[in-house]
């Protein structure tokens, strides 16, 4: 019978292999806006050389990479405001 969550037993200190670990989606603190709702999922086509260069990228820093430099590029040639306080990004 599988244990229940809390019960005596089982790992104390379970680790998760290198593998496993690279495909964990990285938390929401590891952004540079934290306090920012993210609600909208975006999905694009890009070019070969640049979908080749973000595959060398570590999974958790590639989401994170991305996320930094497109919230830059719509605060400089968009003029989106990024705030804890803002609701949208206009």
């Amino acid at each position: 019978m599988p244990k229940k969550k809390g019960d005596k037993g089982g790992n104390p200190n379970p680790v998760r292999p290198p593998e496993v670990e690279e495909k964990v989606f990285p938390r929401m603190d590891a952004d540079p806006y934290p306090g920012v709702p993210m609600t909208k999922k975006l999905q694009i086509w890009i070019y070969e050389p640049v979908a080749e260069a973000l595959e060398k990228m570590p999974q958790k820093e590639r989401v994170v990479w991305l996320r930094r430099v497109i919230a830059q590029a719509a605060i400089k040639e968009l003029g989106v405001q990024i705030n804890e306080s803002s609701e949208h990004s206009h």
